[in-house]
């Protein structure tokens, strides 16, 4: 009796060592506005990215990974227009936990619907970041995305916006915690060259939001800045509890 226990221990643990890790282990939740829902214009429908990072994250971990896709569609995080409140959302996903990381891709709103200004966005994120350290997840910022749309104001706005994500993840690093932003400006964003041109609509359709495979490229990208500084691949990359990891240094990762 004690020799068939201790097989059938045995057995029990060597199927655990095999079988994929729980949900929990990877579950991540984006958060963000109509470019995180994924609308593509051409296709009247939404292929986020989250679809692709999942698919990597399931590949890598098992099936039981998870992307939760909390985007709030034309909302903004702080009064704008026609355009709901974010936060309230945000802070019911976040309430429930169990996330291992949370992202966000905001401000495209703000800026051009409510003209706030990058000041008044970064206040608001902090406060979302907060609720979200708070439950134990880690955290990426992925940069705002240029439009077509936007004054010569704006755009300074955005790029103000871009750097002081940069600044904030400095800051949480600085403070031990595990904030990241993800500078998309550098190897995937900057095909646009600072402006709107007819050949940047292959990465903007109508000015706004991107194209199909951009999305697809986009939940890649996450993939590897996610692993790389988490240090679950590209070990060689020296990103492991990086405060910026840029889309070029990115590709460079070897999931």
């Amino acid at each position: 009796r004690r020799r068939r226990a201790l097989a059938t221990l045995l057995a029990t643990a060597a199927l655990a060592l095999a079988l994929p890790l729980p949900a929990h282990a990877r579950a991540v939740v984006a958060i963000g506005d109509s470019v995180t829902k994924g609308f593509v214009p051409s296709a009247d429908a939404n292929i986020p990215y989250p679809i692709e990072l999942e698919k990597l994250l399931r590949q890598r971990f098992g099936g039981g990974a998870r992307v939760v896709n909390a985007n709030s569609g034309a909302a903004a995080l702080l009064p704008a227009p026609k355009k709901a409140a974010m936060a309230p959302t945000v802070y019911s996903t976040l309430s429930s936990g169990g996330y291992n990381t949370a992202i966000f891709m905001v401000g495209t709103n703000d800026v051009l619907m409510g003209q706030r200004s990058s000041a008044e966005v970064i206040a608001a994120l902090r406060r979302l970041v907060d609720a979200a350290l708070a439950k134990g997840s880690t955290v990426l910022l992925l940069s705002m995305p240029p439009t077509a749309i936007s004054t010569p104001a704006q755009e300074r706005e955005r790029q103000a916006l871009n750097a002081a994500e940069k600044r904030l993840a400095r800051e949480y690093r600085g403070r031990g915690k595990a904030v990241t932003a993800v500078d998309l400006e550098d190897g995937f964003f900057a095909r646009l060259g600072g402006g709107f041109r007819p050949s940047a609509r292959a990465v903007l359709e109508d000015g706004v939001h991107l194209c199909r495979t951009c999305y697809v490229e986009l939940g890649q990208i996450v993939f590897r800045a996610m692993g790389a500084v988490e240090g679950w691949c590209g070990g060689r990359s020296g990103k492991r509890g990086a405060a910026v990891i840029s889309a070029a240094e990115a590709r460079r990762i070897n999931c």
